[in-house]
Parts: C-alpha cells; structure tokens; sequence
C-alpha cells in the first residue's frame, strides 16, 4: 500500500513502510510539566525529545520507517513541546504575569543564552528549515542529501542542549 502523506503541495509517496507511532515519542504540555514537578530536568527532558526525533530520521535513512511532513514535525514536536519553553513560560509567568511576547519565555531559559530557539538563525530553525526541503525535495527518497543535513542539526541540537544549564525547575516553580 502506497501514501500521500502531508498536504498536497508538500505530498511525498512512499511505497509500504511501517508508519511511526507518534503516540509513542511525542508528550504534551502536561505530560512534559508532570515530568517536571516530578524533579526530571527539562535539560534530560529536551535531549531525550531530540534523541528520540534524532533516532526517527535514522530510522528513515534505513527506511524502517516513515518520516513526518512538516506541518505534523512541528504539531508534535515543535518549540511548544520544548521542556525548556514550558518551564521558561512558566518561570516567568511565576515572575513576571503572563506573556506579552513569544521570546519573554526566552529571558528565562538557559538553552536562550547558548541558541535562542526564536532567533532566526538559530539551530532549531535550521533545523526547521533544513527539515522542510526534505519534506518538499525528497520526491525519491534514495536521495538521503537532505536527510543527513537534518540528523547532523538534530545532533548539533543535542549538543547545545548538553551544554546548558541543569536548572531543576520542581523547586523554582512546581512546589
């Protein structure tokens, strides 16, 4: 059985490959806070998002498995997912009242100091940018040009997350 998967313009057939279950890898704002009340560090928290995202994509190199479009990559683990963001936004509305910007959270957030993720240049929006080619340019998925683009940004990722701070935010915020 053959696939269209994402929207129209953005569609990239596959021929029979296992689908990843998202439900597996993926946590919400409230699974991702209760990880956090529970004394887990949103710096393991992020690694272990981008290891997992890290291990799809390789995954795909060895098609085992197929890859999320663009539209369903930042539904499920976009910034917004981020265990840095949450307790960033969390902090400071703790600190400050509510967001009057997306980048206040950043104040906060010790991966801001090493590479905001709201900055235009920044790994993640490489990332995101790197991640959409591969979603539009892939049409023959033995080109894997793209996709060892976007697992070296994934592993850079990790490697500035593994350089921030270790804040164990179930003190600051969630007692």
């Amino acid at each position: 059985m053959s696939g269209y998967f994402g929207d129209e313009s953005r569609s990239v057939i596959y021929d029979t490959i296992p689908k990843i279950n998202i439900e597996e890898i993926k946590s919400s704002i409230n699974d991702i806070r209760d990880k956090l009340k529970k004394g887990l560090t949103a710096k393991d928290l992020s690694i272990k998002k981008w290891i997992d995202i890290r291990n799809i994509l390789l995954d795909l190199k060895n098609r085992k498995k197929i890859y999320l479009n663009e539209y369903q990559f930042k539904k499920n683990f976009g910034y917004h997912t981020c265990a840095f963001c949450i307790a960033a936004s969390d902090v400071y509305r703790k600190k400050n009242g509510e967001l009057q910007t997306n980048k206040d959270k950043c104040t906060e957030c010790p991966l801001a100091v090493i590479d905001c993720c709201l900055n235009e240049n920044s790994m993640y929006n490489k990332f995101l940018k790197d991640y959409g080619k591969f979603s539009i340019y892939c049409q023959d998925h033995n080109n894997i040009q793209f996709l060892k683009v976007i697992i070296k940004d994934t592993t850079r990722i990790i490697r500035n997350l593994r350089k921030s701070k270790n804040i164990l935010y179930s003190n600051i915020i969630y007692s």
